[in-house]
């Protein structure tokens, strides 16, 4: 399955970085919400920052220039997307010191615990939907995330939302048979239960995105326009959600 989500994200470098400009589309109005909520989530973060799936950067580069980070770890399966995150730090966080690792983010985690690496924050926003295994993920970065102060900001597409729901039962197999693997869909219930058996506990949770199935192939303007209005019922039932996760101990 690593071989296949790589083997997409190598394609989808330039259209990451293209939903961070200025077009009015519905993808790019949520992925610029995933920022902005990242960003204000993130603000207290210090120490290093560890990106799980760093896609582009223009995530990863906003928080640590929201925080007080002195360095970041950005890891990515794919090499053209990391190449992108890499011209995305020195463009707009030169100062801060950044390594980068393609690799399985789950082998990463492995050796960055036995190593007794500790983070202060771990972002892992888009990633579950690629790779599931919501479960070991969490039991990994509990072990690397530091107590008391550390945050995981997770994010996922809710399959409590009917749009999800819809979306799900149109694209799913012709996804899987294109790509060489599904989508992975999580209830917010699922997620709450997994984090509380992982022995965490979450400080906060931001949803967004109104999430219209096929908005922008219908048309795209119309569709951030109505991602725009439906902002603050967004807030409250959106399809998306981004969760600010500790570790007391």
């Amino acid at each position: 399955m690593s071989n296949s989500v790589a083997q997409f994200f190598q394609t989808q470098a330039d259209a990451y970085s293209s939903y961070f400009g200025a077009q009015r589309t519905g993808n790019s109005f949520c992925f610029r919400r995933r920022l902005t909520l990242a960003c204000e989530m993130g603000r207290q973060g210090e120490g290093t920052l560890l990106d799980c799936a760093t896609g582009s950067g223009e995530i990863t580069m906003a928080v640590l220039r929201s925080g007080r980070f002195a360095a970041a770890e950005l890891v990515d399966i794919s090499s053209n997307m990391l190449a992108r995150a890499r011209e995305t730090a020195v463009s707009l966080a030169p100062q801060i010191p950044c390594t980068f690792e393609v690799s399985d983010i789950f082998d990463y985690l492995v050796h960055a615990a036995e190593a007794g690496r500790s983070y202060g924050m771990i972002l892992c926003l888009g990633l579950i939907a690629h790779t599931g295994r919501l479960e070991e993920l969490l039991a990994l970065v509990r072990r690397c995330l530091t107590p008391g102060k550390g945050r995981l900001l997770l994010q996922s597409t809710l399959l409590d939302h009917p749009g999800t729901r819809l979306a799900r039962r149109l694209r799913q197999r012709r996804y899987e048979r294109r790509h060489g693997y599904a989508i992975s869909y999580f209830r917010l219930c699922e997620l709450r239960n997994a984090i509380q058996r992982s022995g965490m506990r979450i400080v906060e949770e931001r949803r967004f995105g109104l999430c219209l199935p096929f908005g922008d192939r219908i048309c795209r303007v119309g569709n951030y326009y109505a991602e725009q209005i439906a902002q603050r019922w967004a807030e409250r039932r959106g399809a998306e959600i981004l969760l600010a996760i500790a570790r007391d101990r």
